[in-house]
């Protein structure tokens, strides 16, 4: 940018200027990671070969940041409930080793990289989330409007730019815990998404089997 007096300049020097200014003031906006501002910009320019005014481009940015603000915002961590007394160690029938709280339907990885990571029955993710204040999307169809509308159909960049891990699952009929990498998360109305790193759906097993939760931030 310049500090030349305006009327030293030309109307096109004029208007770049202008456009130099409204896109720094994207970059600085609060609330929205740096993709999301970078999006903002990208909108922003996109009609600057067509002979629209500025003020037409900024309102077309406004609108684009108010779709953004409207739409679900996750935590950006898995749901976790701190450590309680009585839990116990065990080692799943397939040689994972966690810990079981006392109700026997959250368990923690107490090694590899999901150390520290806990996987809830339905019923339990449902209790534990209520006790600390926190909701879990309504269904898996919360997770669908982010992927389209915030990462226009990009389920790498939903991957990517949403810190999601997939966990694995406790598997309710044999005890097993499995399919680390690829599911899954909870949602409120009996559903769940299945995440397979490059695809994705909305299957529901049954209450007894333990995934991952993510939390909807407030």
């Amino acid at each position: 940018m310049t500090n030349i007096p305006k009327k030293f300049l030309s109307p096109k020097e004029i208007k770049n200027i202008e456009l130099q200014k409204k896109v720094a003031a994207l970059r600085k906006l609060d609330n929205f990671t740096k993709q999301e501002k970078e999006a903002l910009v990208q909108a922003f320019l996109a009609k600057k070969n067509e002979k629209i005014s500025i003020k037409k481009k900024w309102d077309h940015t406004k609108e684009i940041k108010e779709i953004l603000e409207a739409l679900p915002i996750l935590e950006k961590k898995n749901f976790r409930i701190s450590s309680k007394k009585n839990r116990e160690e065990i080692i799943s029938p397939n040689w994972v080793r966690v810990k079981v709280n006392p109700e026997w339907d959250v368990r923690e990885y107490l090694e590899g990289k999901n150390k520290w990571e806990q996987l809830f029955t339905y019923k339990a993710a449902i209790r534990e989330t209520k006790l600390a204040g926190k909701n879990m999307p309504d269904s898996w169809k919360v997770y669908k409007q982010i992927i389209d509308q915030k990462y226009a159909w990009n389920y790498k960049d939903f991957l990517k730019w949403e810190k999601i891990k997939f966990c694995g699952y406790r598997n309710a009929e044999d005890g097993n815990i499995d399919g680390v990498g690829s599911l899954g998360l909870w949602c409120k109305k009996k559903s769940l998404i299945n995440g397979y790193k490059h695809d994705r759906d909305n299957d529901f097993w049954g209450d007894d089997y333990a995934i991952s939760v993510r939390c909807m931030k407030e």
